[in-house]
């Protein structure tokens, strides 16, 4: 396991309180005195754009974020954001930093692209949506992935991810937890979806969204493993396949390897979970066992397939999909709709 994944491991096991002992017990000791400075910090920046309005692209603006660090399965739903709006006759860009891109590639970019979904990778978001239409002028609706926190940017709807497995991060701000700001800032979101929603939600989680955010639209959904495809994009038969190796290099890998082996029945021999948006390089193919099926995540596959040698092993991908519970399909397609509606420049209007 690289150097960045163990210690990436180790912080979580602390601030999880996995990790027991008194020098763990120290470490969260001094996370906790860090974590109001941060905090200060966060408040007087959103006291700042509280006052002074972002840039209004020219485009109607959908925001797609976080509260927290880490995965709460945001790539699915801005690909599934992205296709209603295709499926409409809109033609949306996605709007992304590009994090940890490598050699200019950027993971969720790839992504997004093998689906036909127009991209721009730049950490200045109105720059990048300056650069989108220049290439593609007839974009008529920006999504900025990961954009809660991206203030300077004016958005016409703010949706918040919230992962029911892990809600708000271990309850504290950075570095103590993975809080990127206070749960306050939930009064900011226009539509809340709670995410690996695979049971009911509980009345705690509601009762301390509604504490901040009690006429927000919630919606709930879950992360399902429809089937998997090889490198060729053919389907595979879950049920012919031995013992696989799987490979995680997102947010919550955990996650992953649990639905293979509860959705697709898979036996997992050996397990790889990398940090999220993880470079693969020689030193990963040769950590793969030989003989044996590769599952991994779309997104890994865009940066597995670049690998020199990668043919010699049997590489399958897990097809994502968002299942939303019953009527919340419509009630986000009709949040999202509607705040185009209101929109400055309508995104439908332009394009009629």
């Amino acid at each position: 396991m690289p150097a960045s994944v163990s210690l990436e491991q180790n912080f979580l096991d602390v601030i999880s309180g996995r990790a027991s002992g008194v020098s763990a017990a120290a470490l969260r000791t001094a996370l906790r005195a860090a974590a109001p400075v941060y905090g200060a910090v966060v408040g007087v920046r959103n006291r700042k754009f509280d006052r002074t309005p972002g840039v209004r692209l020219p485009r109607p603006t959908i925001s797609v974020g976080n509260l927290t660090t880490g995965g709460t399965g945001k790539t699915p739903v801005v690909q599934w954001i992205a296709q209603q709006l295709i499926d409409t006759g809109l033609r949306p860009a996605v709007l992304l930093r590009g994090y940890r891109q490598r050699d200019g590639v950027s993971d969720e970019a790839e992504l997004y692209r093998a689906g036909r979904i127009v991209v721009g990778v730049n950490p200045d978001r109105v720059a990048g949506a300056a650069s989108v239409l220049r290439d593609a002028p007839a974009t008529d609706v920006f999504i900025l992935d990961d954009g809660f926190q991206h203030r300077r940017v004016a958005r016409d709807l703010d949706l918040v991810l919230i992962d029911a497995i892990n809600p708000f991060g271990f309850g504290h701000l950075l570095p103590r937890g993975l809080l990127r700001e206070p749960l306050s800032s939930l009064s900011r979101a226009g539509g809340i979806v709670i995410t690996r929603c695979d049971r009911a939600v509980g009345d705690e989680l509601l009762g301390q969204i509604r504490q901040h955010a009690p006429a927000t639209p919630v919606v709930r959904c879950r992360h399902v493993i429809s089937g998997l495809i090889d490198a060729e994009g053919a389907p595979i038969d879950a049920t012919q396949l031995g013992p696989v190796t799987a490979l995680a290099g997102i947010g919550n890998p955990g996650a992953f390897f649990q639905q293979l082996e509860s959705e697709m029945r898979l036996t997992i021999a050996h397990r790889i979970a990398a940090s999220d948006h993880a470079f693969y390089d020689r030193a990963t193919l040769a950590s793969l066992p030989t003989g044996r099926p590769v599952v991994t995540t779309e997104k890994d596959f865009t940066k597995l397939r670049h690998l020199p040698g990668i043919e010699r092993h049997q590489i399958l991908r897990a097809v994502l999909r968002i299942d939303f519970a019953p009527g919340d399909a419509d009630a986000i397609t009709q949040l999202v709709m509607g705040a185009l509606d209101k929109c400055p420049t309508n995104a439908r209007n332009e394009s009629s």
